[in-house]
């Protein structure tokens, strides 16, 4: 995934790396907005122009690809969930809508189904031999 946010267009994949590296390092954004003349920026939203960070050792439990992560902030305030850009599978399971996780969710559904109609069937054998 080598998209980047336009920008940063302008900048070289040396560049882009070092702007990262520095604020990371905790540098001045203002400073590093002027600096690296990105236009039309917020000093709070630099880092959500960063491209997502690959994650050599997380894989979709879906297609197996390298998951991704966007990058946080460096007051650690904003939290991201690892996605996969193959099949657009997103590790918060509660919102992720790709084939997987609509998958596992029908198939949860028909176990507490099947669950619901097991215990009605329990009560309704219980109140006859009653």
């Amino acid at each position: 995934m080598n998209e980047v946010n336009p920008k940063l267009k302008h900048l070289t994949d040396e560049q882009l790396q070092e702007l990262i590296e520095r604020y990371y390092n905790g540098e001045r954004v203002n400073t590093l907005i002027e600096e690296y003349e990105i236009a039309d920026t917020l000093p709070g939203t630099l880092c959500k122009l960063f491209p997502p960070m690959l994650l050599k050792d997380t894989f979709c439990p879906n297609c197996n690809a390298p998951m991704f992560k966007l990058r946080e902030s460096r007051s650690g305030y904003s939290h991201t969930e690892p996605f996969c850009t193959v099949c657009g599978h997103d590790n918060n399971n509660h919102f992720c809508k790709c084939d997987y996780c609509k998958k596992k969710e029908e198939e949860r559904k028909l176990r507490l189904e099947k669950e619901r109609t097991r215990k009605s069937k329990t009560r309704i054998r219980i109140k006859k031999t009653a």
